[in-house]
């Protein structure tokens, strides 16, 4: 075909489609405009995270569920510990690792880790090559256990992003990973994400790195036959506390 012509033809097809969906493009220009429009424009996703949790909730669960994510909503902390403990007891697991975030400081992870006698990693910071005995011990985990940084709806993502307290390890290494997700914590789209990973690097607090999981590990080899937990977790769950 010739060239012309097939450009011609993508041009055609670019320049046509519904005035709704043209309508709800994104702006060229939205990453570039003033650093006020990104504050307030942050200021109402987290208003709407908070306000409007039970909607988003309700609209993760199925999202989430379609990449891979096993979904349970429970009410508080011991509920997820008795999640926790049905987990364990089905995998026969016998290591656990959990970051010590504040987002799940609550989870005494700790009493199920007694009371079941399986031995408990608790990774406190991002692991160094000075850390290896730590890494080892994480490494060799069944269980991963993290809180998120933020949930997104329209992908069923949870985004897990490096800070003082979050050992990224713990939500890759181990065979089964563990989310939990807290009300506040959920954005609706992949636009909201960016809106406030734009203000938080005008700000210098953007995170060094960010993990967005969609379910659990997916490969393919050369006959297109998908595989999963080859470069991670198998097994996901997605607990959301209310």
């Amino acid at each position: 075909m010739d060239k012309d012509i097939f450009l011609g033809r993508v041009r055609s097809a670019l320049s046509t489609g519904s005035k709704e969906h043209k309508a709800s493009a994104p702006r060229s220009d939205a990453f570039f405009r003033d650093d006020d429009f990104f504050r307030d424009a942050v200021a109402e996703i987290e208003r709407r995270s908070d306000v409007d949790w039970e909607q988003l909730y309700l609209e993760l669960q199925p999202t989430a569920e379609r990449m891979g994510w096993k979904v349970n909503r429970v009410a508080g902390p011991e509920d997820v510990l008795e999640y926790m403990e049905s987990l364990i007891t089905k995998l026969d697991a016998k290591k656990l690792a959990i970051t010590v975030q504040d987002s799940i400081s609550d989870i005494d992870v700790q009493k199920l880790s007694d009371a079941r006698h399986v031995s408990l990693t608790k990774v406190t910071k991002q692991l160094g090559i000075d850390d290896q005995a730590l890494r080892d011990r994480v490494i060799e985990a069944d269980i991963g256990i993290t809180g998120v940084e933020y949930a997104v709806v329209e992908t069923g993502t949870c985004v897990i992003s490096a800070d003082s307290q979050t050992g990224r390890l713990v939500g890759l290494t181990p065979p089964v990973h563990v989310v939990l997700v807290r009300r506040g914590q959920v954005l609706a789209s992949l636009d909201d994400l960016f809106a406030i990973r734009r203000l938080q690097f005008v700000e210098e607090r953007m995170p060094a790195y960010t993990n967005l999981i969609s379910g659990p590990s997916r490969t393919a080899d050369i006959e297109h036959t998908l595989v999963t937990g080859v470069h991670g977790p198998g097994d996901v769950h997605m607990i959301l506390m209310e």
